[in-house]
C-alpha cells in the first residue's frame, strides 16, 4: 500500500493496463499510476466509470476508494475483504468484546479526543478554555460515564465559533467539516477491516443501522485534525464559496502529515493503521491497556 492520493473530478474511465491503473479523461489525456504507489483514490464526479478488473485489484492492495454524491461529499467506500490471515477468529473475539473491555477502551478514546481538542483550542490562542479541557479530560471514567465528551464539545465549538454554532447547520464551515471527517472514516473503516475486525461491531456506536459503528468509535480522536486546518480555512475567510476543488485537496492533504503517535513521527496513514492494530493487539490480549489510541496535539 502507497501513500498517494488520486483525486479525480471529471468524466474519466478507470481500467487495469499493465498492472497499473489507468485513468482516460474525456477530454482526451490520459495518466497511469501504479497501484502500489496508491492509497486512496476519490471519485467525486459522477461521471467516472470503472473496470470490474481494476476495482478487484485495488481491493487487493488495499487501496480505499471513496465516491461522492450529488453535493460532491463522500458517501461511500470499498474496503478490502479478509485480507488478514486470521479474519475469523479476530472477528469472533470481536463479537464477544466483554462490557468492561469496550468501556475501558472508549474512556481511553474519549480521554485522547478531549486531549485533542484542548490542544486545537491552544493552538489558536484560546488558553482558559483549553486548560479546562485538559483538566475535562483527566475526568473521564470508563465508558464515559459521566458524559465528558459532551461537556467538553459544547465548550469546544462554543470557543470556536460561538454561541449560535450548531453542527447540524447547513453551511459551508459544517460542509468543510463533514468532508474531512468522512474521508477519516472511510480510512479508519479500511484499516479497521485490514486488521481483521468487522467495522459493524462498535465499542460504543451500535446503531444498527451503520456499518461503520467501530469506524465511528476509532475516529474520535483524530476528529481535531480536521477541525484545526478548517478553523483556519474559516479565519482565513476561504470557506465562502463552499467546498471548492482547492479546499477538498487540502482536506485531503490532512491524510499525508506527519504526526506525532507513540513517541514517534509518522505519516498519519501509518498511524491510523498502527491504532487498529493497538486494538487487535489488546483483543488478543484481553488487555485495554495495549491498545494505543492517537492524541492530537
Amino acid at each position: 500500500m502507497g501513500w498517494q492520493i488520486l483525486h479525480l473530478s471529471q468524466q474519466a474511465h478507470l481500467s487495469l493496463k499493465h498492472g497499473q491503473c489507468a485513468v482516460d479523461f474525456a477530454a482526451g489525456d490520459s495518466i497511469s499510476l501504479p497501484l502500489d504507489n496508491l492509497s486512496i483514490v476519490v471519485l467525486e464526479s459522477l461521471h467516472i466509470t470503472l473496470s470490474a478488473a481494476l476495482l478487484q485489484k485495488m481491493a487487493a492492495n488495499g487501496i480505499a476508494v471513496f465516491v461522492c454524491n450529488e453535493t460532491h461529499t463522500p458517501n461511500g467506500v470499498l474496503l478490502p475483504f479478509m485480507q488478514h490471515f486470521c479474519t475469523t477468529k479476530m472477528a469472533f473475539q470481536q463479537i464477544q468484546w466483554s462490557a468492561p473491555f469496550r468501556s475501558r477502551i472508549w474512556q481511553q478514546i474519549i480521554k485522547s479526543k478531549i486531549k485533542g481538542q484542548s490542544a486545537v483550542l491552544r493552538q489558536v490562542g484560546f488558553t482558559e478554555a483549553a486548560e479546562k479541557l485538559k483538566l475535562l479530560a483527566e475526568y473521564v471514567l470508563s465508558g464515559d460515564s459521566a458524559n465528558r465528551e459532551g461537556q467538553a464539545a459544547a465548550l469546544y465549538w462554543r470557543t470556536l465559533y460561538g454561541t449560535t454554532f450548531t453542527r447540524d447547520d447547513t453551511t459551508p464551515l459544517n460542509a468543510a467539516l463533514n468532508y474531512g471527517y468522512a474521508i477519516l472514516r472511510g480510512i479508519i473503516a479500511r484499516d479497521i477491516a485490514a486488521t481483521g475486525f468487522i467495522p459493524c461491531f462498535g465499542l460504543h456506536h451500535n446503531n444498527q443501522l451503520n456499518a461503520f459503528n467501530l469506524a465511528d468509535d476509532l475516529i474520535e480522536p483524530f476528529r481535531p485534525l480536521a477541525d484545526i486546518l478548517v478553523y483556519q480555512l474559516h479565519q482565513d475567510q476561504r470557506l465562502a464559496d463552499g467546498l471548492t476543488p482547492d479546499i477538498k485537496a487540502e482536506l485531503l492533504n490532512i491524510l499525508t502529515q506527519d504526526v506525532a503517535y507513540n513517541q514517534q513521527q509518522k505519516n498519519l496513514l501509518a498511524v491510523m493503521l498502527d491504532v487498529c492494530r493497538s486494538l487487535a493487539s489488546a483483543v488478543e490480549n484481553k488487555d485495554p491497556k495495549q491498545f494505543l489510541p492517537f492524541t492530537y496535539g
